[in-house]
């Protein structure tokens, strides 16, 4: 470094969404928005994927840096032609889209000559990375909690060349340690933070009337949240049925489901046309599908939300629904999976459900109990935004990562 010159850091998105977040953008943009927004240690950069939404945004194209389609069309016939094995030897993955969209990202690190580079969630992308920059530091920012059920290869090359590797959650890190030993490269555990600033207890109550208005629910209904993909691994399948069996106890009782089967690339088509049909069959008239919502509308589900609930069925990091619905100030239901019982304490800020155990009657006897006791709702969800509040949001969450590259000698 020279001067007074912060030192020069690359995030890399592994997702396929441009940042700064627009309406076709994901979680994972605005977290990434998040780290450039807070940062005073470091002068951050995020490379991501064009979109054409982006022309109708101001933002700093010093800042936001972005693969545009040309260059991933062209990378993309180069990678073509190399048979599938190869690819997949290669790269870590097969699809030519994401290894040119990848390749794109490594071509502009060696261009902006940085500091260091942060990888996040695709290991193909960390790499590809690695490979086209071998002189910069590397960082691996893993988003989940299997990290320990990746192919040793992929481990053993993440320990031979990652410079450092960041976790949002400690059972990834003891998973893999518990396999492969102890981690050759310093590591720290970040978990996910939210903004505070969309998200927080003090505004829901003021929008609570406007946004059941916007949704047709009446003042005294008893609505449960789930925001997230409609996908069997989701377990969305179970809380449809727990509400519906319900509904006989609870007849005010709505489940909003605000998320699409289609809209992520993992889209299980089949699984939510039938989830629909039974709806139709069994639950006209307490399931309602909201659809995919553009992030920044999703505080008008939470506003209209009692209680949120979350039944993942193997993997979850640190889900970015149950932080917000926290943040909001709501009470939450979760398998204890992953990453999950490292943010929602249970019995303090909401209830969680053995995985092991019959999922079907834990979130039926879970959601039933926080239905019919009120005073328990506001308990947990006054103790759920404190909780955020103090440990998880996205400013708390940037200074824990430069404290971790400073105190490492990443930058």
């Amino acid at each position: 470094m020279s001067g007074n010159r912060l030192p020069k850091v690359l995030m890399l998105s592994g997702s396929r969404r441009c940042v700064p977040p627009t309406k076709s953008a994901n979680t994972i943009s605005w977290l990434l928005q998040s780290f450039v927004d807070h940062a005073t240690q470091m002068d951050a950069h995020i490379i991501s994927q064009w979109d054409d939404s982006l022309l109708c945004v101001e933002y700093d194209r010093e800042r936001y840096i972005h693969v545009m389609p040309k260059t991933e069309k062209f990378l993309g016939k180069l990678v073509g032609i190399l048979p599938y094995r190869v690819r997949s030897w290669l790269f870590g993955i097969a699809d030519p889209a994401v290894i040119a969209y990848y390749l794109g990202q490594a071509l502009l690190v060696r261009c902006l000559k940085p500091d260091l580079v942060i990888a996040h969630i695709a290991y193909p992308l960390f790499r590809i990375s690695r490979f086209l920059n071998p002189g910069v530091k590397h960082v691996y920012y893993f988003h989940s909690s299997n990290l320990a059920g990746y192919p040793e290869r992929f481990i053993q090359d993440i320990f031979q060349y990652a410079n450092g590797l960041v976790s949002i959650s400690q059972l990834a890190l003891d998973e893999v340690q518990a396999k492969y030993g102890t981690l050759p490269m310093p590591s720290r555990v970040i978990h996910n933070g939210v903004n505070t600033e969309m998200f927080n207890s003090v505004n829901v109550p003021s929008l609570r009337t406007v946004a059941r208005r916007k949704y047709q629910i009446n003042e005294d209904a008893l609505v449960v949240l789930y925001a997230g993909r409609i996908h069997p691994s989701k377990g969305v399948d179970r809380i449809v049925n727990a509400c519906i069996s319900l509904r006989a106890r609870f007849p005010s009782l709505i489940l909003l489901l605000a998320g699409d089967e289609s809209f992520e690339k993992s889209a299980d088509l089949s699984f939510g046309h039938q989830l629909r049909q039974d709806v139709q069959k069994y639950g006209q008239n307490t399931v309602r599908f909201l659809g995919w919502l553009p992030y920044e509308q999703l505080i008008d589900a939470y506003a209209s939300a009692d209680i949120c609930v979350l039944a993942s069925l193997e993997v979850e990091g640190n889900s970015m629904f149950l932080l917000e619905a926290m943040a909001c100030g709501l009470p939450v239901v979760s398998t204890a999976v992953g990453g999950v019982p490292e943010i929602v304490l249970h019995g303090e800020t909401g209830l969680l459900i053995d995985p092991s155990q019959d999922i079907a009657v834990g979130l039926t006897q879970a959601i039933g109990s926080l239905l019919e006791d009120g005073a328990l709702r506001r308990r947990l969800g006054v103790q759920a935004a404190q909780r955020i509040s103090v440990n998880f949001t996205s400013r708390l969450m940037t200074g824990k990562l430069e404290t971790y590259l400073i105190e490492n000698n990443l930058i």
